[in-house]
């Protein structure tokens, strides 16, 4: 790895106000082709991000609290994305086309298995693999490529209650877009991964799993085996510099899915108003770094004009 600090970058942009921006990147941020295409679940009432879920859950348990032992308690409670929205993208898996959530909160990349078991987290009995909401699924038996790692399990826990056991191994994970490495354009490198055999999990009926584009220090089996994230991974392989960026579209009635690019190496050639501000990210503990934190100075709210 030719750094030890993988810098990422974060773009909104819109379709219908490009009018006023451009696409040239400063001097310091390289444009790249080595994009992903990102789909987003359009949508639903009743879908809730890990995160949110959580931070839902959290707050009407400390506003219970604070009202039990306090009835005129300060009632300080966290904001809730209620409409918050699921961002997946196509990978390879053994040659074999895979959707993968994107994650930049968690460090592991993982696939559903064939003979997958999805468990109820209340009773933990065994329940239809459909109230699990996973699609494709991964058979390591059919792969030429997938090697076992013996002596180690993959296993992972979300803050929104999902768990999930299974194989750890090593797969050629590849992505496409990619100017050089693989076939057909498409780089490919030696991923660890983890084969998902049982547990549950929110899913929307579209991906097969997830891809953890945090540090390698939140990986499953960290202490032990001290693999690299799929990132990490990608950045070592591919050309240019540690960073990766996100551009997100906003989905409209007429294009619900639209996601927009997560790119490796740079920034998508995307408009942008050219307005940048570089911030460092914060470790956990010293030199160690997990998740991709920064320190807020303040918040500038601006009253959008009227209609």
């Amino acid at each position: 790895m030719r750094s030890s600090i993988l810098s990422c970058a974060f773009i909104a942009f819109s379709a219908h106000t490009v009018h006023a921006l451009n696409r040239r990147a400063p001097a310091h941020i390289a444009v790249t082709d080595n994009v992903l295409n990102l789909t987003t679940v359009p949508y639903a009432p009743h879908l809730l991000p890990p995160s949110s879920r959580h931070l839902l859950h959290r707050r009407d348990a400390l506003s219970q609290a604070k009202r039990q032992f306090d009835p005129v308690a300060s009632l300080d409670e966290p904001l809730v994305t209620l409409g918050g929205r699921i961002y997946m993208t196509d990978v390879t898996l053994g040659g074999q086309t895979y959707s993968l959530v994107i994650d930049t909160g968690s460090s592991d990349t993982w696939v559903v298995s064939s003979t997958f078991q999805c468990i109820n987290p209340s009773t933990y009995s065994i329940i239809d693999t459909r109230y699990c909401g996973l699609a494709s699924t991964y058979d390591p038996a059919k792969s030429s490529t997938w090697k076992s790692i013996p002596g180690y399990e993959f296993a992972v826990n979300y803050t929104g209650g999902e768990f999930l056991s299974g194989d750890l191994g090593t797969e050629v994970f590849g992505i496409g877009g990619i100017s050089t490495g693989g076939s057909n354009g498409e780089l490919q490198v030696r991923q660890t991964i983890g084969v998902v055999e049982r547990g549950y999990w929110a899913g929307e009926g579209i991906s097969s799993g997830l891809m953890g584009l945090a540090y390698p220090a939140l990986v499953s089996g960290a202490s032990r085996l001290k693999y690299q994230s799929v990132m990490f991974t990608l950045a070592k392989e591919s050309p240019g510099p540690d960073i990766f960026s996100l551009a997100f579209n906003r989905p409209t009635p007429s294009n619900p899915s639209a996601g927009g690019q997560l790119a490796i190496g740079g920034i998508p050639n995307v408009s942008h108003d050219g307005n940048w501000v570089r911030v460092p990210i914060q470790p956990v503990a010293q030199d160690i770094y997990a998740y991709y934190s920064i320190n807020i100075d303040g918040f500038d709210i601006t009253t959008p004009p009227s209609t």
